[in-house]
C-alpha cells in the first residue's frame, strides 16, 4: 500500500486518538496483532495526550495516510537526550541526542500487511536525516510478540526495566507488576 507521510496537525487528533484506542484496547483491537486488551482496561491516549504531543518542542506525531487521505498508520517521535529514560535531570544538547519512537499505530485490520515496516523506515529515515544517534522506545515486557518484531528489525533490548506509568491515562493494569523494557537501534549517518 502507497503511503504519504506527514507531522499531524491539530485537526487530525480527534481521529488519532480513535486510531490508537482502536489499535490497543477493547475489542476492536484484537483483530489485530498488537492489542494490550489482555494486560490493560481503559484507554491508551486522550485529546490532551495528542495535543501535547503535537504541540511539545522537538515532538510530534506522525501519520501515514492511504491514497484515499485516511489514517492508517501513526506514531509519536520526540528528540530526546540519550540517557531519558534514566535520569530526569538531563538536557538535551548537540551530541546527546535520540529519537523517542511510541505509541505506534496500525489499523488493526491492516497489520501484518508491511505498513509497519514502512511506517518505521520512514521514522529511521527521519532520524538519519536529523542526525540522531539512535531510535529508542520501551515496550511492555509480557509483548514478547512485539519485542521480538523490533529485534527482527535491528533493535536490541538494554537491560534495563522500568515501571509501567501509575496514571490511569494511559491504561488501567489488568495483571500485576507491569514493567517496560529499552529498546534501541543505532542509526548510520551518511557524512
Amino acid at each position: 500500500m502507497k503511503l504519504s507521510f506527514s507531522m499531524a496537525s491539530i485537526n487530525e487528533a480527534p481521529d488519532i486518538v480513535k486510531l490508537v484506542n482502536s489499535a490497543y484496547r477493547g475489542e476492536p483491537s484484537k483483530t489485530g496483532w498488537t492489542t494490550e486488551a489482555d494486560l490493560l482496561d481503559g484507554q491508551r491516549t486522550d485529546y490532551d495526550q495528542i495535543i501535547h504531543a503535537i504541540e511539545e518542542p522537538f515532538s510530534s506525531i506522525v501519520v501515514a495516510k492511504n491514497v484515499h487521505n485516511q489514517i492508517v498508520a501513526c506514531c509519536e517521535i520526540k528528540i530526546i537526550p540519550q540517557d531519558y529514560f534514566f535520569s530526569k535531570h538531563t538536557q538535551l544538547t548537540i551530541g546527546n541526542r535520540n529519537l523517542y519512537f511510541g505509541m505506534f499505530t496500525v489499523t488493526p485490520d491492516l497489520q501484518n500487511s508491511g505498513l509497519g515496516k514502512q511506517v518505521l523506515t520512514h521514522i529511521e529515515g527521519l532520524a538519519t536525516k536529523w542526525g540522531l544517534d539512535k531510535i529508542q522506545m520501551s515496550v511492555i515486557t509480557q509483548r514478547k510478540e512485539l519485542i521480538d518484531f523490533y529485534l527482527r528489525r535491528g533493535f536490541s533490548l538494554l537491560p534495563h526495566l522500568i515501571d509501567f506509568p501509575s496514571d490511569p491515562k494511559f491504561g488501567v493494569p489488568k495483571v500485576e507488576n507491569l514493567k517496560m523494557i529499552i529498546l534501541e537501534k543505532k542509526i548510520k549517518t551518511t557524512l
